[in-house]
Formats: structure tokens, C-alpha cells, sequence
């Protein structure tokens, strides 16, 4: 798997465009409405188990990265928050690409090994982010 910046070409698609627009949908349902509605849904696998799921706190983080207070936000879910950070980091860049009409990020999938081990990455940072919702009394 390799990371490389080029031009744009005709038969590509302009994903940076895309997720530009999905997510500032998204940013914008978000901030103005996820703050009147969350304080009337509750996480159902929590009612039932009594244990937090692996989303609990997301939306909680998020309103914290907006106010902006990170160090809540983290706590409430550290994994979220790096995440809601890192898309809005992806955000800007898309921005800034599709503004400028900049090199564009690509990934090159060159060895399944890489591919595999971030797999097991991701799973790994996962349960680690539940281990510590459920220890932390999310």
C-alpha cells in the first residue's frame, strides 16, 4: 500500500470533490441539528446490556470538538475523536485540492501484506476503544 500525490486525470474520479460535499452535509446536519436530537435517543444495546456500545459517546465527542473542548471529547470517546479530527484535517485538503486543482492523494494497494495488517490495525483500535468505554463507565 502506498501513498502518492498526482494530477487528476480524466477517466479518475474526483473523490475529493465527493467527500467534500457528503461530508459538509454531514458537518452542517450535525452542528445544527445532532445537538436537539441526541437528548432524546438512547443507545439501545447499553438499555438492554448495560455495557456501552462501541459508538457510545460519539455524538457527545463531537458536540465537545465543536464547543471546542478536545480533552472532553476525548474522554468521552477517544477513538471518535481522533477520527473527527482526522476528517476534518481529510476535509480541508479536499477543499484546498479541489479549489487549486492541486495533486490529488492517492492509495496504490502494492502488497497485501500491508493491506492485512492494517486490517488488523483497525480491528485492534476498535476493541481497544470499547475496552476503555467499558472500563471508563461510558
Amino acid at each position: 500500500m502506498n501513498l502518492v500525490f498526482r494530477k487528476l486525470e480524466k477517466e479518475d474520479r474526483d473523490y475529493e470533490l465527493i467527500w467534500l460535499i457528503i461530508g459538509g452535509l454531514a458537518l452542517l446536519f450535525l452542528y445544527f441539528f445532532l445537538e436537539h436530537i441526541h437528548r432524546n435517543v438512547h443507545c439501545l444495546f447499553k438499555k438492554i446490556t448495560s455495557v456501552p456500545c462501541l459508538t457510545c459517546g460519539m455524538v457527545r465527542a463531537f458536540i465537545s470538538l465543536c464547543e471546542p473542548d478536545p480533552v472532553r471529547a476525548f474522554l468521552y470517546n477517544p477513538l471518535a475523536t481522533v477520527i473527527y479530527i482526522f476528517l476534518g484535517m481529510y476535509l480541508v485538503y479536499a477543499a484546498a485540492a479541489v479549489l487549486f486543482n492541486t495533486n490529488r492523494l492517492r492509495i496504490d494497494p502494492a502488497d497485501r501484506r500491508l493491506s492485512i495488517a492494517a486490517r488488523g490495525l483497525i480491528l485492534f483500535l476498535l476493541a481497544a476503544n470499547w475496552l476503555y468505554l467499558v472500563f471508563a463507565g461510558q
